[in-house]
Formats: structure tokens, C-alpha cells, sequence
């Protein structure tokens, strides 16, 4: 599939987060660069509190990691492999636009799914990779609907 170069508008949410500021257990040291946010008293990176409200509203999920082997966290160091028709989903948008470009964010609540970009207000912007990956999910008829952008700034 080619690239169709068109434009759309993907809901963007915005959150104002606290930073952590007390000590992070040793598990977060598996993550590399990237802040800790407090998320009702209890320390976690951005796409972990996008995933906890996700649940609420009784959603299943994980954020995709990409670093030292690609996996599906519902947590820290958590593996979760999603079920067999939202990972065939996945895996078909992945298999044509590459796995660099998905999002960070997977969720799937019966027959819907939903891919979430996660990114610190000004500071991070969509790339061609997942640009190319959006586009790729939209010609094989996912709803538009079902990708958003969440950005986060930091309490000052």
C-alpha cells in the first residue's frame, strides 16, 4: 500500500500531570527516559495513567515498549499478550506500515480497539513513522475513531 499524503484530524486530550518526587522503586529503572508522574500517590510514566483510565472505563490495554525487544506491558516489566482479534489487528497494520511507526498506547475493549500516542506538550510531535503507520490502519478501514493523541505538561 502507497502512502496517500492526505491530511486528518486525530482527537488530541491534554493532561496536567505531577511529577514523582519521592523514590521510585528499582523496577523503573527498566525504563529508559522517561519522567514519573504521581498518579494518585503511586508513582507511573505517562502511558501507564493513560492505560489505569483507560480500565475505568473498562478498557483492557498495554503500551507497547520498544527498546531491548519489543513487548506489551499492562505494567512495569509486566508482559501481557493481547487477545488473538485485537493482536491479528495489530499485527496486520504492522506487517504493512512496520512495527517502528505503531503507537504507544493498545487497547481493545470487545470488538473495538484503540491506538493511543502519548507525547509531552511541545515537546514531541507525530512522526513519519507513525504517521505512515496511521495512514496504513485508515486504508484498511479502522476508523479514524479509533486513534488520539494524549499530551501531558507538567504542573509548574
Amino acid at each position: 500500500m502507497q502512502s496517500t499524503n492526505r491530511l486528518v484530524q486525530v482527537t488530541a486530550y491534554l493532561r496536567t500531570e505531577r511529577r514523582w518526587t519521592g523514590d521510585l522503586p528499582p523496577n523503573f529503572r527498566t525504563v529508559p527516559n522517561k519522567p514519573a508522574f504521581d498518579f494518585e500517590g503511586v508513582p507511573l510514566y505517562p502511558e501507564f495513567v493513560v492505560l489505569r483510565l483507560l480500565e475505568r472505563g473498562g478498557w483492557h490495554g498495554a503500551w507497547r515498549k520498544n527498546w531491548a525487544g519489543a513487548a506489551f506491558w499492562s505494567d512495569i516489566a509486566q508482559p501481557i499478550e493481547p487477545p488473538p482479534r485485537a493482536l491479528s489487528i495489530f499485527e496486520q497494520i504492522s506487517r504493512q506500515a512496520g512495527f517502528a511507526g505503531a503507537w504507544d498506547i493498545f487497547a481493545w475493549r470487545g470488538r473495538d480497539v484503540l491506538f493511543i500516542e502519548s507525547k509531552q506538550l511541545g515537546h514531541d510531535r507525530i512522526t513519519a513513522y507513525q504517521a505512515r503507520w496511521l495512514d496504513i490502519a485508515l486504508q484498511m478501514g479502522m476508523p479514524l475513531t479509533s486513534f488520539a493523541i494524549v499530551e501531558y505538561q507538567v504542573e509548574s
